[in-house]
């Protein structure tokens, strides 16, 4: 299979890595709302430009009481 060098370096970094996304997803909402204001939605589709998955960006959101 061939990939890009970007596309390399995503497939080798993400998939084994051993990040627990869902804590990433939080840590990064949280960061987030510590300079600026979000709605729930807002901070969903934020989280999602991010490239966090949908549930992922849920669970961020959900995570810091929002």
């Amino acid at each position: 299979m061939a990939f890009s060098r970007s596309g390399l370096i995503d497939q080798l970094g993400a998939a084994n890595c051993g990040a627990d996304w869902n804590e990433q997803a939080a840590k990064k909402a949280a960061s987030y709302l510590d300079f600026i204001s979000f709605s729930r939605e807002g901070l969903i589709e934020q989280l999602e430009f991010e490239g966090f998955t949908h549930e992922q960006a849920v669970y961020g959101v959900t995570a810091v009481g929002y």
